[in-house]
Parts: C-alpha cells; sequence; structure tokens
C-alpha cells in the first residue's frame, strides 16, 4: 500500500502530465480533463492502473486514450 506522501507525489505528476495534454495525442483524454471532475475520474483511473501493474503514469494516461478512443482501441 502506498504511503500519503507516495501517493501526493503520484497526484503531482499526474497532475503535471495532464497539463501537458497533448490533444493530437490524446484527444479524447484531453476532452476528458477539461472539467474538474473528468480530471478527478482519469486521475483515480491512472492511480489504480499505475497500482495494478507499475506502469508509468505516461503509459497509464496512454492506456487510458487507447480505451476510449475508437481509433486506437486494442484487443
Amino acid at each position: 500500500m502506498a504511503t500519503k506522501a507516495q501517493l501526493d507525489r503520484l497526484k503531482e505528476l499526474i497532475a503535471i502530465q495532464l497539463d501537458m495534454c497533448d490533444r493530437e495525442a490524446w484527444p479524447y483524454l484531453c476532452h476528458m480533463t477539461s472539467t474538474p471532475e473528468g480530471k478527478v475520474q482519469v486521475e483515480n483511473m491512472v492511480i489504480q492502473i499505475c497500482s495494478a501493474n507499475g506502469s508509468s503514469v505516461g503509459s497509464a494516461l496512454d492506456r487510458i486514450e487507447r480505451m476510449f478512443n475508437p481509433n486506437r482501441i486494442e484487443d
């Protein structure tokens, strides 16, 4: 289980990545994070993905984009 400090650091890294959201690379993800509620939802998804398999924040964000973008869905 992650400590509060680790979780806070992970949230900082997520915020940094989302602040630099590239609409060309991640159009669905950037759209999702255009509202405060969407940002919280994406943050929670990233935390779950990172916790489940040790992914980096960038990999988790890319995975979320692939989940929602019909042009990038993988089997």
